[in-house]
């Protein structure tokens, strides 16, 4: 189970912004009750070590997804839940 959490940690990335208007981002709308910031969860079926995970974020245009509260992991695995 420690290693499923971490690699939902590590898999989603978070901008205040699209990256390059890039489809796979997805907004958290402040009219949904979210921050406004841009998340993407990327895939990383065989794990990912923390340090790998904060440059691929960073060379997005990105970084790591910090989880404040509970609506906000409810959003993130809402991100996650679906198999594709």
């Amino acid at each position: 189970m420690r290693r499923l959490i971490v690699g939902l940690v590590a898999v989603v990335i978070s901008c205040g912004f699209n990256v390059d208007g890039r489809a796979d981002t997805i907004e958290w709308r402040i009219e949904d009750g979210g921050n406004g910031h841009w998340y993407e969860a990327v895939s990383t079926p065989s794990g990912i070590a923390w340090s790998d995970a904060n440059t691929t974020a960073t060379n997005s245009g990105g970084y790591l997804a910090t989880i404040l509260s509970g609506a906000e992991n409810d959003f993130v695995h809402s991100l996650i839940a679906d198999p594709k």
